[in-house]
C-alpha cells in the first residue's frame, strides 16, 4: 500500500472536532441570534458603549429617513416622494435597525420605550445610554439634514442667479 501525502490524508480527530465546532457556531448564528445563543451577555456593563453607539446610530438612520422623505418632497413642490414611500421607508428602516442592532441594544430608539420598564422594575442601570443615544442620534440627523438642505438651497440660488445673468442655460433635464 502506498503512503498518502499529508494534504490528501483524512483529517486527524482534533481537526475534525475543530471543524465541527466551527460548523456548529456557523449554523447556530444562521438560525439564532447571539443573544439567544448566550454568546453575548446583554446586561453586561462592559457593553454600555456599544449600546449607546447602537442607539445613536439607529436613531440617526431612522430620523434621517423619516425627515429626509419630507424634505425631498417639499423641495420638489410636494411631488418628489410619493406618500406611500414616505410612510413605508421609516417602517422598513425600523425593521432593519431591529434586525441588525437589536442584539446589541434591544433597538429601543425611543427613550419612552426604556422609561416604562425602568419605572416598573426600578432598575435604572444603563438607562442613560437609552436616553442619550436616541436624543443625540436624532439631533445629529436633523442637523445633518438641515445642513444638506441649506447647501442645496445655496446651490440652487446660485444656479438661478447664473441663469438670470445669462451665465448658465436653464434646462429641465435631471
Amino acid at each position: 500500500m502506498t503512503k498518502q501525502p499529508d494534504e490528501l490524508a483524512p483529517p486527524s480527530e482534533p481537526n475534525r472536532q475543530d471543524g465541527a465546532g466551527r460548523a456548529e457556531v456557523t449554523l447556530r448564528s444562521m438560525g439564532q441570534p447571539n443573544s439567544v445563543a448566550s454568546q453575548f451577555d446583554f446586561w453586561d456593563d462592559r457593553y454600555e458603549g456599544r449600546r449607546l453607539f447602537s442607539e445613536l446610530l439607529g436613531t440617526f438612520f431612522l430620523v434621517l429617513v423619516a425627515v429626509g422623505g419630507g424634505m425631498v418632497s417639499a423641495r420638489f413642490g410636494g411631488n418628489g416622494v410619493r406618500y406611500t414611500a414616505k410612510v413605508v421607508a421609516p417602517a422598513l428602516m425600523v425593521a432593519a435597525i431591529i434586525l441588525f442592532m437589536g442584539t446589541v441594544s434591544g433597538a429601543h430608539l425611543n427613550p419612552a420605550r426604556s422609561l416604562g420598564p425602568a419605572l416598573v422594575k426600578g432598575d435604572w442601570t444603563s438607562w442613560w445610554a437609552y436616553l442619550a443615544g436616541p436624543v443625540a442620534g436624532g439631533a445629529i440627523a436633523v442637523d445633518f439634514a438641515e445642513t444638506y438642505a441649506d447647501q442645496n438651497e445655496r446651490d440652487y440660488a446660485a444656479l438661478q442667479a447664473a441663469v438670470k445673468d445669462g451665465k448658465a442655460e436653464a434646462t429641465t433635464e435631471i
